[in-house]
């Protein structure tokens, strides 16, 4: 367990120092917009992954629909009765 706590607090920089220097970075440079990820540019669907959701339930239930189709299709093959010519 000590070994694992050194391995966690053996940093070049103590958190103050480093908070320190990530502030005085962004104000010497202006911002620091090169650091900001892309996904503030997506739209919220995008970002919570809702339009892979919407193409995955839609392919399913388009399969689903097609497979009760066909089933319905051999089912109704197989089990109508055939008529018995007279003559």
């Amino acid at each position: 367990m000590r070994r694992l706590s050194r391995l966690h607090h053996d940093r070049p920089l103590e958190p103050l120092d480093s908070a320190l220097f990530w502030m005085e970075f962004v104000m010497r440079h202006g911002g620091a917009a090169h650091l900001r990820t892309e996904s503030y540019r997506m739209p919220w669907y995008a970002y919570h992954n809702l339009d892979v959701l919407a193409l995955l339930l839609g392919s399913a239930t388009a399969l689903l629909v097609l497979i009760g189709a066909t089933c319905r299709c051999l089912f109704q093959r197989l089990c109508r009765t055939r008529k018995v010519k007279l003559q």
